[in-house]
């Protein structure tokens, strides 16, 4: 049933595209993946509006004091803009959480119940829906694949688009789980229970997240937000992903370490309650419902922006696994298809104007905050004493997710079990082998210098950094020449009762 359902989607986008514009074939760039493009090319645009994504606004009259403001705003001092600035006349700036003032979360929070209660244009309940109905019809091309980063970067600055008609002020902020990432529960300004916050966690009895911003904030079941966590969480820490941050030598092997920190947040933050329903970030399919997942991933951006700012001779560069003018399925500006050419860069032009400032407490992940020094930012992390040192250092690897974590997904996703399991498990152990040796050669920068300080110790680890030792997938090179687009197919079915009753209507439209 899932199966045709999907295939139903599908042909309904294919028929809302042609309705509403004449479809062109994305020009075939002579850049391959892996090659280099000097700038974002924009999609030949028209006047129509009835497309998701909708059609560039005219913010004219926004405020200027305030981030996302397109006129003569003040520009981020930490976010170097990449070589290709396109027509940029200003940044829409993100900030962390945190760093945002009670006035721009509540800004925040009320476009979300504002677009909540706006229109749909895709025939579901709301326009907030029609962003869950693209991510879920779409579930198997976009994750664990080459366009997972470029994919997400177009579809979340759409989403931050549309919250902007409803208010210029507003833009997308991040959560920075990377941050005391040991305890990621303890940053009550997200999971706390407060008006400005996104509440805490259902019961084993009641999922349903009972606090915070979004108590009541429907899914696209009309049923409650869930979320299922346990305290006892570690994700993946700033500190042990700076290496990749700062020299991870090709788009690939930068993706496919964020990708392991992803998954890990979906499962552990979601939750998968017992026996019961789960937390809606732990289906993927259905993780859109909780306003989290766009913190989240923001904060992927983030990662992959930080990584284009520290090496800007592989910044316009791309998968081996990809190609530059591969279409991002189901996502258009101005009724043309966009590409990955389209988004390669932040700051490319048009719509695509978007920079990320650091967070205040947080780990510099670009050499421009770096050069404050560490203790600047006054970072925290998971943090445990070096050998013979009194200094202290990151001491951790990220669990690797559920067993079942991965058999509900993959069937959710259309994927075949085996090789997403081992996609996952190898992402898992480039970042623990990375995370390992990361934290061996600070061990052996303090026995060697007694009485140094945390920055002298990773300043000289981070600068000699090599691969060497570090496990690097092996995955062969299917170069693709053309597009296709690929077709769910179902893994067996897991035994887990819980994502069956979500993901079954039943007659009155809702789930049970």
């Amino acid at each position: 049933m899932k199966i045709l359902a999907v295939a139903s989607l599908f042909a309904s986008t294919s028929l809302l595209v042609s309705a509403a514009s004449k479809k062109t074939t994305p020009p075939k760039s002579k850049n391959n993946g892996g090659n280099q493009v000097v700038n974002n090319q924009p999609p030949v645009q028209n006047n129509n509006p009835n497309t998701f994504g909708g059609q560039e606004t005219n913010n004219q009259n926004v405020n200027p004091n305030l981030p996302g403001a397109p006129v003569n705003a003040p520009q981020n001092p930490f976010g170097s803009k990449p070589a290709s600035t396109g027509n940029c006349g200003a940044f829409s700036t993100r900030y962390e959480w945190r760093d945002m003032t009670q006035q721009q979360q509540s800004a925040f929070i009320n476009a979300i119940w504002k677009l909540k209660q706006a229109p749909s244009i895709l025939g579901q309940r709301n326009r907030y829906d029609d962003f869950s109905w693209i991510h879920d019809t779409y579930v198997q091309q976009i994750h664990h694949t080459a366009i997972f980063l470029p994919w997400h970067r177009e579809f979340i600055r759409a989403f931050e688009k549309e919250l902007q008609k409803l208010d210029s002020s507003v833009f997308l902020p991040y959560w920075d789980w990377g941050f005391n990432a040991n305890n990621p529960f303890a940053n009550t300004a997200i999971f706390g229970s407060g008006a400005y916050s996104f509440g805490t966690r259902g019961s084993p009895h009641n999922p349903c997240v009972p606090d915070g911003a979004f108590s009541s904030l429907p899914d696209n079941d009309g049923q409650c937000i869930a979320r299922c966590y346990l305290n006892n969480v570690v994700l993946a820490d700033d500190t042990t992903l700076s290496p990749a941050i700062y020299y991870s030598s090709n788009y690939d092997q930068l993706a496919w370490v964020i990708e392991a920190a992803h998954d890990n947040v979906h499962d552990y933050v979601g939750g998968q309650n017992g026996g019961g329903r789960a937390g809606d970030l732990y289906v993927v399919t259905r993780s859109t419902n909780d306003p989290l997942f766009y913190l989240n991933h923001a904060n992927v951006d983030r990662l992959w922006w930080a990584w284009q700012q520290n090496n800007p001779k592989l910044a316009g560069t791309y998968s081996n696994y990809g190609n530059l003018w591969d279409p991002l399925p189901g996502l258009f500006y101005n009724g043309q298809q966009v590409t990955v050419q389209n988004v390669l860069f932040s700051g490319g032009g048009y719509q695509w104007c978007v920079d990320y400032a650091p967070y205040s407490r947080g780990f510099p992940i670009t050499r421009t905050a770096f050069g404050l020094g560490l203790s600047h930012w006054n970072q925290e992390s998971q943090l445990h004493r070096a050998k013979n040192s009194n200094v202290t250092v990151v001491r951790h690897n990220v669990p690797g997710v559920e067993e079942n974590w991965l058999k509900v997904n993959a069937f959710n996703m259309g994927k075949d079990l085996k090789a997403m399991t081992q996609r996952v498990q190898e992402n898992e152990k480039l970042y623990n082998t990375m995370s390992s040796k990361f934290s061996n050669e600070m061990d052996a920068y303090f026995a060697a210098n007694p009485g140094c300080t945390y920055d002298e110790a990773y300043s000289y680890v981070i600068k000699n950094w090599n691969w060497k030792n570090v496990y690097i997938p092996k995955r062969p090179v299917k170069k693709i020449t053309k597009s296709k687009k690929s077709t769910k197919t179902a893994s067996k079915k897991p035994a887990f009762k819980t994502h069956k009753k979500v993901l079954t209507k039943s007659k009155s439209g809702h789930a049970p």
